[in-house]
């Protein structure tokens, strides 16, 4: 609950002509000089995630193998086509996630662009642990060597070909490989939820 500030007129006099022996006589000779010292600000913590969360996104997830054949994937939501030609997409991965040194070893991802559908595959990929991921999901294995996940939006496969360290993300920039797309209704996240668009103009 807000804290409520008494009004002036609840103030008693003693109070309300108080000043703090501190800055009295710093503030009466700012006074007379016809300014006021400047008060003092407490600096606070910027924290993107106050605005980012009102920030719709795409849902993915980022699918990738290693030589041993071992499948690793997550969900992601910060995915950026970067340039056309070459066909360049980048992914940001947190530190901490295991992800951020398997990609470095397989050298490679998939991005399946999840359809409305497939809010229940990017739960999966976002709490189940790793060697759970692939059980019961409908995929196959790419030219790439990827999983790519049946019945999405559409893919994209990729070489990665600069890992690029961001504060306590890393950045992983590929080259397309090879691709595919249709026409779905996409599986969006906003404010901490997966939502669907309700009003759309073809």
């Amino acid at each position: 609950m807000p804290t409520k500030h008494p009004s002036p007129s609840s103030r008693n006099d003693d109070q309300a002509g108080e000043m703090p022996k501190a800055l009295e006589g710093e503030r009466v000779d700012s006074m007379i000089e016809g300014v006021l010292p400047p008060r003092k600000q407490v600096k606070t913590p910027i924290d993107l995630r106050n605005v980012m969360r009102y920030f719709p996104s795409a849902v993915t997830v980022v699918t990738s193998a290693l030589d041993t054949g071992e499948l690793f994937g997550l969900t992601v939501s910060a995915f950026i086509s970067v340039s056309l030609e070459p066909p360049l997409v980048l992914i940001s991965i947190r530190n901490e996630s295991t992800a951020k040194d398997l990609l470095i070893k397989s050298g490679k991802y998939c991005v399946n662009i999840l359809s409305a559908t497939q809010q229940d595959i990017a739960v999966k990929f976002s709490l189940t642990g790793e060697a759970g991921r692939f059980l019961g999901l409908d995929y196959y294995i790419g030219k790439n060597g990827n999983p790519i996940i049946r019945n999405c939006i559409g893919y994209l496969d990729c070489r990665i070909t600069q890992v690029i360290p961001a504060g306590d993300h890393t950045l992983f920039l590929a080259e397309v490989v090879d691709l595919f797309g249709q026409k779905k209704e996409p599986l969006l996240y906003v404010d901490r939820e997966y939502v669907r668009l309700e009003n759309r103009i073809d």
